[in-house]
């Protein structure tokens, strides 16, 4: 677990995302790319059937999780949702 939280930051605070976020207007296909390779990394790395939702507001959620595998944290003005669904 501590390494999926330890990827999780290094990739969303990665020099590369934060220099473009500074350099360009941030807009909506950002957040959709982020969500897709954080996604696409936690499937390659830690299985299928990992969820990532990238929160800009309020909302208010119910859902199921595999035990131990569910982050949710803030970054900036975001909230970040990432969880491993359980296989059935």
């Amino acid at each position: 677990l501590i390494r999926i939280w330890t990827l999780l930051l290094g990739w969303i605070t990665m020099p590369e995302l934060r220099k473009y976020m500074e350099e360009n207007d941030v807009d909506e296909k950002m957040f959709e790319k982020l969500v897709e390779f954080l996604k696409d990394e936690l499937d390659k790395y830690f299985g299928k059937l990992w969820n990532v939702i990238i929160i800009y507001g309020r909302y208010w959620s119910r859902y199921c999780h595999e035990t131990g595998y569910n982050f949710c944290f803030i970054k900036d003005d975001r909230i970040f949702l990432v969880y491993k669904i359980p296989d059935i």
